[in-house]
């Protein structure tokens, strides 16, 4: 098994609200000199705290990768793929994810030829509630999938 370290290279992570989620599909997503996480009624800070706090409580997410020529006879090649995966919040509780994954999976067979993935991460219901992904909150986290040194 190997550990690696989803490092995240997005500074700012937008989170949807249902207040976005109850636009019309026509509206904007943003005006002309105002970015997306504000359009959604969060400040970058916000949205970053948030994601961190979503990161930290939910455990499980899609890691998602592009398939590499190596499948399949490269007929796959270029395309997505994705695979839900357990992780854990980084030691000190940045928001970083840490994945313990084999190399038999797919996603770091991927990340051999190219490390970028992604990791979407939506809030799972308590066991007995009624709820609905389109109004929970959700993040996708783009980064490179990093192997960790082992430590002596």
């Amino acid at each position: 098994m190997y550990s690696f370290r989803a490092l995240v290279v997005t500074a700012s992570l937008a989170l949807f609200s249902v207040t976005a989620l109850a636009l019309p599909a026509s509206a904007p997503c943003h005006g002309p000199g105002q970015n997306a996480v504000a359009a959604f009624g969060e400040t970058h800070e916000q949205a970053a705290g948030l994601a961190r706090n979503l990161v930290k409580n939910t455990g499980i997410g899609t890691l998602m990768s592009v398939m590499s020529a190596s499948h399949r006879d490269g007929e796959l090649e270029g395309y997505p793929f994705g695979s839900m995966d357990f992780y854990v919040d980084d030691c000190d509780a940045s928001g970083t994810p840490l994945l313990l994954l084999s190399h038999l999976q797919i996603n770091v067979q991927n990340a051999r030829a190219d490390n970028r993935i992604s990791l979407a991460i939506r809030k799972l219901p308590a066991e007995g509630e009624r709820s609905s992904p389109m109004a929970d909150p959700r993040v996708t986290l783009h980064g490179r999938l990093v192997l960790l040194e082992e430590e002596t």
